[in-house]
């Protein structure tokens, strides 16, 4: 009996070590992926203020305005802060010593200007302002400003080059009378070609925002987030105080906050911040070490915490802790491992059962299915191929139920495996979609503003070559921008979070909409555009307007793209009698060749051979395009319990969507599909 206990105790030894290290393992690679998150949402927060300043100083460079005219910079300053709201304070000052700056979010703002004094300071009127630029004059607020105090000041005389300020206590307002906060500054000395100075222009940005997004990460993970400097600035925290509004007392080095404001925390109510303190100013580095995780005890929980460094701007070398509570940081890990324990232990019973039998008829069979069991808990789910254990009919039913176990178990981890790759997938789509919608339509929405911004200059100006090309970089723009909208359309349709809003309305006015804004593109190839109204003509349906008229909109738009110097019909049937109403889009184009009629309704198909290869241009020319238009409209026809049917010939193509007069307006219809 002793070999086989000694045998179960040491594979229970083997196994609980093995877990210990693979939960380790684990714990570091989940702190690290939050780690990694954390600095790239951080570093594209303060890319912004980079991106804004080199648009303002290209402003300044081409004489688009007066640099000695500090009112001309206004409309500037509004229509910046509106393209980039995420910066809290845009600040120019002039050759000659006078400034102007805009400062504040959400709804509330500070515009104002300060000329130079015989101090050497400025005197600076201010008023309270809105986005849209308007000032409330009735409540100024003057004050005198003394530039060579200010960190930002100091850092645009000491470069040449842009460069970002150490953080320091900002004097820029949220609101009349509001305090600053501990922020940095991206500052440069705008020099013109010829090498004449043109001012200096310096982006604020907040740590406020950091705070708000490390604790909107810290509250998702139930746990904390603290970023700070390498001399102990906090300047980030998921906790609930605000370390960067907090005293806004300067000290007289360049502004910055003092570093015993950390040793300060331990006098802070909040036991997390206490239960840190002691690891945060270790001598033995407990947080940095790269093996494990440093682990203490607070509001009766265990936290299991690393600091790593994170450069989120450049020039940084700031530090992050990242604390997260144990049982959900090792629950997993722990899980398996208390399972392959309690294997472990059914294993020493069997091994013990095993020896207590040894010199009868069963040990043979019994050692067989001992090792057919452990092959089991190792991974082997392969059937018994040894039947010699099947010495009686308990025992070949008890092969047999080992036999099944491991086909179930078998089975089970391939259906894990295949749910653990297709919930990988889908967050790898869901992370594209936000990362397009938020890093690809916001900056397009910026190209679109400056681009009518310098067409309306260029139009001022009488300069008709800049002015069209700023149209053609609106018009790319807004094509870009279709594409982007098409792509989520998609995935959101395939991902069946559609939202439909479905109430009656009548087809003729829908039918006058999408015939008015289709004109443009169908006479662009020189096609004649026709429309049929319904009949009656008051007759009404009840479905999602707006996605019914995409979808004609998508149609009629790509007859006329592939149609030229020839007509475009939209025609409107009702079948009062089927509850039907037929939309028929129909040209006189070259039709579609037969071996691509099955695929025009895929994704990204374009149809492109030698029959339309003639009269039509490729992605490059008139039809350029993802190919996701017809795709996006077969499958809003049938989420909204329609199709769309299509025929052709050599003498055109005739496309029709059929969608029920009345569709369903349950709530759930009606919000997401």
């Amino acid at each position: 009996m002793l070999p086989p206990l000694l045998t179960g105790s040491m594979l229970l030894f083997i196994a609980n070590r093995s877990l210990g290290r693979v939960s380790e393992d684990m714990a570091r690679a989940q702190v690290d992926e939050i780690t990694a998150a954390t600095e790239t949402e951080c570093r594209r927060y303060f890319e912004r203020a980079v991106r804004l300043s080199n648009i303002m100083s290209d402003i300044a460079r081409i004489g688009q305005v007066s640099i000695t005219d500090i009112d001309a910079w206004k409309p500037r300053l509004f229509a910046n802060k509106r393209a980039v709201p995420e910066v809290s304070a845009i600040i120019y000052i002039s050759p000659t010593g006078a400034g102007t700056f805009l400062a504040g979010s959400g709804d509330e703002f500070e515009y104002g200007v300060g000329f130079p004094n015989a101090q050497g300071t400025l005197d600076v009127i201010s008023y309270p302002a809105k986005l849209d630029g308007t000032l409330d004059t009735s409540r100024p607020r003057r004050f005198v400003h003394d530039l060579e105090t200010r960190p930002w000041h100091q850092a645009a005389k000491a470069s040449d080059q842009p460069v970002w300020t150490e953080p320091y206590q900002s004097t820029a307002t949220t609101a009349f009378g509001g305090r600053g906060g501990l922020g940095v500054a991206y500052v440069r000395r705008i020099v013109a070609a010829d090498g004449r100075p043109l001012g200096e222009l310096a982006i604020v940005q907040r740590f406020s925002a950091v705070n708000e997004f490390l604790e909107a990460r810290a509250r998702h993970l139930d746990g904390y987030l603290l970023l700070h400097s390498e001399d102990g600035l906090i300047l980030g925290t998921s906790l609930p105080h605000r370390t960067d509004e907090g005293d806004p007392k300067e000290s007289p080095v360049g502004g910055r906050e003092d570093p015993q404001r950390l040793v300060d925390l331990a006098n802070d109510p909040h036991e997390v911040e206490r239960a840190l303190l002691p690891i945060l100013q270790s001598p033995a580095g407990a947080l940095r070490d790269p093996e494990r995780l440093a682990k203490f005890v607070a509001e009766g929980r265990t936290f299991r915490a690393r600091e790593t460094k994170v450069r989120v701007r450049e020039g940084s070398a700031w530090r992050l802790v990242v604390a997260l509570p144990e049982p959900s940081l090792l629950g997993a890990a722990r899980s398996a491992q208390s399972g392959m324990l309690a294997a472990g232990v059914s294993l020493v019973g069997l091994s013990a059962l095993a020896g207590a039998v040894l010199a009868t008829r069963l040990s043979r069979p019994l050692r067989g299915l001992a090792r057919f069991a452990s092959s089991i808990g190792a991974g082997g789910f392969e059937k018994r191929s040894d039947g010699s254990v099947n010495t009686t009919r308990e025992m070949a039913e008890l092969g047999s139920a080992l036999d099944r176990m491991a086909e179930d178990l078998r089975q089970r981890v391939t259906l894990l495996a295949e749910r653990d790759a297709a919930e990988q997938a889908t967050a790898v789509k869901s992370r594209l979609i936000a990362h397009v919608s938020h890093e690809f339509r916001t900056p397009l929405n910026a190209i679109m503003n400056y681009a009518e911004l310098l067409r309306d200059a260029a139009n001022a100006n009488d300069c008709q070559r800049d002015a069209d090309d700023a149209t053609h970089i609106m018009t790319a723009g807004r094509h870009l921008l279709s594409l982007i909208e098409n792509l989520l359309d998609l995935s959101t349709i395939e991902a069946g979070r559609l939202r439909l809003e479905t109430h009656p309305f009548p087809i003729a006015v829908l039918i006058d909409e999408v015939a008015a804004t289709s004109r443009p593109i169908v006479e662009r190839n020189r096609n004649r555009q026709h429309v049929v109204p319904p009949t009656p003509a008051d007759a009404r349906m009840t479905s999602d307007p707006t996605r019914v008229r995409q979808i004609l909109i998508n149609l009629v738009a790509n007859a006329g793209k592939y149609t030229q110097d020839g007509d475009v019909t939209l025609r409107t049937e009702i079948d009062s009698a089927g509850g039907k109403v037929h939309f028929v889009v129909s040209d006189t184009g070259p039709g579609i060749p037969p071996d691509m009629l099955g695929r025009v309704f895929e994704p990204f198909i374009h149809v492109s051979n030698a029959t339309t290869r003639g009269a039509l241009q490729s992605e490059a020319g008139t039809r350029a395009g993802a190919g996701l238009g017809l795709a996006i409209s077969r499958q809003l026809a049938r989420t909204l319990g329609g199709d769309i049917d299509v025929k052709t010939s050599a003498a055109g193509t005739r496309m029709t969507l059929t969608l029920p007069l009345h569709a369903v307006t349950s709530p759930e219809a009606a919000s997401t599909v």
